[in-house]
């Protein structure tokens, strides 16, 4: 999972908004357009944290480097100044070598982060949290996606973004993304807690809500 710049986020809620905004003036109603717009906002904040900067024109651009200068720790200030897209991005010499590089094994990341608390919440909370806002969005539209559909839509998303990530790193002849088994997994599960999350507050909703009209008309 990548890290967004504060630049970005800025950018990303921006834009957000004026989804939210066009949401609400073409709905039909408020429900609608809450729905949709809490759908939206969940795809955008997904797609931003795991897909971009996006090498749209060339790699490395200023953008990757800058972001990989934040993602890095110095010992010494001045090797920051003194890093390029050399030594920050290794190129992989072959598609064998580039697949090989790859985590295949599930669970392979709990071992890593078992001595780092900061890798431990970036590799395991930060992807089932990413993931948390798409499938409580999700339970929203339980008048058309049962329970299995909802799943199936969470994991062909995360599916989606790893073989995306496969293919940027095929283009652009770097290690720029990392296909990983664990994220597909903690996706996943960061997705069925949002859905079920989301079927108990619409549940609970409707049970204070039939309460209160019941009240109302004695």
């Amino acid at each position: 999972m990548a890290n967004a710049t504060s630049g970005g986020c800025f950018n990303i809620l921006i834009f957000g908004v004026f989804v939210v905004v066009f949401i609400f003036l073409i709905a039909d109603n408020y429900k609608e357009a809450l729905k949709y717009s809490l759908l939206s906002f969940s795809i955008m904040t997904i797609s931003y944290f795991t897909m971009f900067p996006f090498p749209v024109k060339e790699f490395p651009s200023e953008a990757f480097i800058e972001q990989r200068l934040e993602n890095i720790e110095f010992s010494d200030p001045s090797e920051a100044y003194l890093s390029t897209a050399d030594t920050l991005f290794k190129k992989h010499s072959s598609l064998d070598d580039l697949f090989n590089s790859f985590n295949y094994m599930p669970f392979h990341t709990l071992k890593d982060c078992s001595w780092s608390f900061s890798v431990f919440a970036m590799q395991i909370l930060g992807n089932i949290a990413l993931f948390v806002p798409l499938g409580f969005s999700l339970a929203f539209f339980k008048d058309r996606l049962n329970i299995k559909k909802s799943l199936l839509i969470v994991l062909l998303s995360t599916l989606a973004i790893e073989v995306t990530q496969i293919i940027v790193d095929i283009i652009t002849g770097y290690y720029v993304k990392a296909f990983d088994v664990d994220d597909i997994i903690f996706n996943f599960l960061g997705g069925t807690i949002g859905l079920f999350i989301g079927l108990i507050f619409i549940k609970y909703y409707n049970t204070c809500y039939k309460k209160n009209t019941a009240l109302e008309e004695q």
